[in-house]
């Protein structure tokens, strides 16, 4: 993990962290098509710190392009296009004048997962199947549903349109969440966690709540770890996470917290405000009538 203090200074703050992990190179190889998976759960300005800010997206971009890569950006908005849903946030028009080539994840596959705990498979982008690697680009946000959201939670908007509405309505209790979540992470898991933390979400998020200073980015090859870690800065125990703690002790999982090694600056913990707790089976009038629709 690195300091980053502002936006501005992304660009030399990506190098550095990357540096602490042996270079660029050494995660991603030269010449692969990668995936930029950001947060892109609203269609708001980038001051409203719920999605993953523009210059991030932009700038890794570049250092991939750099090392020859093909660069794809994508998420998976309930309705419409990201291409022409979610110009507020900045991340469409950066990363295209970036380079990168924009996903709508409109084309799905379905991917099966064995021996799964909740969920026997998923609809996901069939762009996932289609390159090499698969960068989960986060958001450091407080969350109603799940307490605390980056890599791994990120990770869930692989899974297309309204379809991850309908799966959180048929989740009964955090833990089976969190459980799919894991299933998800099996049979899809990202090739790097990065993680926008320079300015954060505090309180109601993923939408709702305050934008916080945590001036910091994070970035591990391995997703769970980067989240213990993170979890960690903003004054939560990580085993209050769900998913951290339950993939501590799922065999299928290759996680364990007592061999996270940080290196890098030395980073300040932030207590980041508490969301207020909301039923993870709860979703809008619009997502209980797609229910309805599902039977």
């Amino acid at each position: 993990m690195v300091r980053c203090f502002d936006y501005k200074d992304i660009a030399p703050s990506l190098e550095k962290l990357f540096f602490y992990l042996g270079g660029l190179a050494n995660c991603i190889k030269p010449g692969s098509k990668v995936l930029i998976k950001p947060n892109l759960v609203f269609n708001v300005k980038p001051d409203r710190a719920a999605t993953t800010h523009p210059t991030v997206v932009a700038e890794l971009v570049k250092l991939l392009i750099d090392c020859r890569c093909k660069v794809y950006v994508g998420d998976s908005p309930f309705f419409g296009k990201t291409n022409r849903w979610l110009d507020k946030t900045g991340v469409v028009k950066s990363a295209k004048n970036a380079g990168a080539v924009i996903e709508d994840f409109i084309k799905t596959v379905e991917v099966k997962v064995d021996n799964p705990v909740v969920q026997k498979s998923f609809q996901v982008a069939k762009i996932t199947q289609e390159v090499d690697y698969i960068i989960s680009l986060a958001k450091l946000k407080m969350h109603k549903q799940c307490v605390f959201t980056a890599s791994v939670k990120n990770n869930y908007g692989l899974v297309v349109g309204p379809i991850k509405g309908l799966i959180h309505l048929k989740m009964k209790t955090v833990k089976r969440f969190a459980n799919m979540l894991l299933d998800l992470y099996k049979v899809l898991p990202p090739h790097l966690g990065v993680l926008d933390g320079v300015v954060g979400m505090e309180g109601d998020g993923p939408g709702g709540g305050t934008p916080k200073n945590a001036n910091v980015l994070g970035a591990s090859l391995n997703p769970l770890a980067l989240d213990w870690a993170s979890a960690n800065i903003v004054g939560l125990n990580p085993e209050d996470v769900d998913y951290l703690k339950i993939a501590q002790n799922r065999c299928d999982i290759d996680f364990d917290n007592l061999n996270i090694k940080l290196v890098g600056d030395d980073i300040s913990k932030v207590d980041f405000k508490r969301a207020t707790p909301m039923p993870i089976n709860f979703m809008p009038k619009f997502m209980v009538n797609l229910k309805n629709l599902d039977k």
